[in-house]
């Protein structure tokens, strides 16, 4: 609640002209980390392009899209 992570996270997008894989570093890791929070995000544009991240050594995340793409990741980030 001290950063209101989503809102903060489409204030970059919006009005900043961020893409949602550095807005979404810039609220985890400058933001909520600073503070001495730990999380992740999982972001999905008005496209249903999925992004993540997160400052934990892991996060469980995944998606499903109707085009059959399914992605389900455990541990460490793969670019």
């Amino acid at each position: 609640m001290k950063t209101v992570a989503a809102h903060e996270v489409s204030n970059l997008i919006q009005y900043k002209g961020l893409s949602p894989k550095e807005a979404l570093h810039e609220v985890i890791f400058n933001q909520i980390g600073k503070l001495g929070g730990q999380g992740g995000m999982i972001l999905l544009d008005k496209n249903g392009n999925v992004s993540w991240d997160f400052n934990l050594d892991g996060m469980f995340r995944g998606f499903k899209k109707s085009s059959g793409e399914n992605v389900v990741e455990m541990f460490e980030q793969k670019e």
